[in-house]
């Protein structure tokens, strides 16, 4: 989040400027910072202020908009599931946000109003980037599931690259599914599809990680 230096945010005016810029999408304008400013009623500077640039006011959007991903961050564990129950409830439900229809019909219209030559990268940097803002939280989130799973004794992860293995988890179900939906590649994925996924990105990684102990 962008501020003056020394002024603290306000946030009632950041929410106000994210509104207005999602209305302006939302009716299919062209969403400029000027645009923008004038529907929210502020200056210009205002709007850089608390958004450095077009591209982070566009990621602010599509967060406000998702809210199935903020949701996620209060997901808490169920101790009594074993590590694949726990893994896969949290896979289903990260996979399924990146996929829901608020994210993906907005995505569709910011990438719309990009120049042709220039969307698959637009793409890749609108995914990558609202990817980013969440990813150490949802990472931490997954990585203590591995951590419960190896303390109770149905996992073998060493200390040192957990945190690897969870970035693993969340990049198999963030995947490529993402943006080859943004492109038209691949079509969307029904729930069952969604689910299957992520059960075989789970039992890949317990493949190499699992003990003895079952994890089912």
């Amino acid at each position: 989040m962008s501020a003056a230096r020394g002024r603290p945010v306000d946030m009632g005016k950041h929410l106000e400027i994210i509104d207005a810029a999602l209305k302006i999408l939302e009716s299919e304008d062209t969403l400029t910072i000027e645009r923008v400013a004038r529907e929210a009623g502020v200056s210009r500077n205002t709007v850089y202020n608390h958004f450095g640039d077009l591209a982070e006011l566009e990621i602010a959007v599509l967060l406000k908009k998702n809210v199935e991903i903020m949701r996620v961050f209060d997901v808490s564990i169920n101790k009594n599931q074993t590590s694949r129950q726990a893994l896969i409830g949290a896979g289903c439900i990260i996979a399924n946000a990146l996929t829901d229809d608020a994210f993906v019909n907005l995505a569709y219209i910011l990438i719309a109003k990009k120049p042709k030559k220039k969307r698959g990268r637009e793409i890749r940097s609108i995914v990558d980037t609202f990817y980013s803002k969440y990813k150490s939280i949802l990472q931490e989130k997954v990585k203590d599931i591995l951590e419960l799973g190896v303390q109770r004794g149905e996992l073998r992860i060493n200390s040192s690259n957990i945190n690897e293995v969870a970035e693993q988890l969340l990049a198999m179900w963030q995947g490529f599914q993402v943006i080859g939906l943004l492109i038209g590649a691949i079509p969307r994925p029904s729930q069952d599809v969604q689910y299957q996924r992520v059960v075989n990105s789970v039992d890949l990684i317990l493949n190499v990680y699992r003990t003895d102990v079952c994890v089912d």
